[in-house]
């Protein structure tokens, strides 16, 4: 019996991590087909042009790869900034050194997460210059490094309170659903 219910766990966590693939590769997909459509659109829009969706697919659908591409680039850099703080906090570890490892560990994640912040801000426009600029994935990532180097405060402080509102609707919505649920 207690066979069967490992057997039991291994199939549920396996079935789980399918789903959890599966539903992340839909959502890459989604990501950077919704991107592509509405940097093709917004971009049209600035010119004053209305761009329809049929429209704004046959702008966008040549760029698609690019945009894929450009995405898990940014993706892959922001996983790989985190290597020398892993190799760093292991080798503390390895070699006991404690209180180091506790102190690296803390201040050094901070750190990181700052890193990573002004990182994400730096490259967060290179899927639209992906479409608008028509540039490859690795001109579009050092583009949109040299664009953000002047506004990266405003960008960030538009990023927050897209973050902010984001969460306080979604707590909005949530706390509305349960209160539905519970009646």
């Amino acid at each position: 019996s207690g066979s069967v219910a490992v057997n039991n766990l291994q199939n549920s966590l396996g079935s789980l991590g399918v789903i959890f693939g599966v539903s992340a590769v839909v959502g890459l997909i989604a990501l950077v087909v919704l991107t592509g459509m509405l940097t093709a659109v917004i971009g049209r829009g600035v010119l004053g042009q209305q761009v329809g969706i049929g429209q704004a697919w046959q702008l966008v659908r040549p760029r698609l790869a690019a945009v894929f591409g450009v995405t898990l680039l940014t993706w892959l850099i922001l996983a790989f900034l985190w290597i020398p703080y892993g190799i760093l906090l292991t080798v503390l570890i390895a070699t006991h050194l404690t209180v180091l490892a506790v102190i690296f560990g803390i201040v050094g994640f901070l750190v990181m997460i700052a890193v990573e912040v002004i990182a994400w801000v730096r490259f967060s426009l290179a899927p639209p210059i992906v479409v608008l600029e028509q540039l490859r994935p690795f001109a579009a990532l050092r583009r949109s490094w040299q664009l953000v180097s002047r506004s990266f405060w405003r960008l960030f402080g538009i990023f927050l309170l897209t973050v902010i509102i984001v969460g306080v609707v979604g707590l909005i919505l949530q706390i509305s659903f349960d209160i539905l649920k519970s009646v």
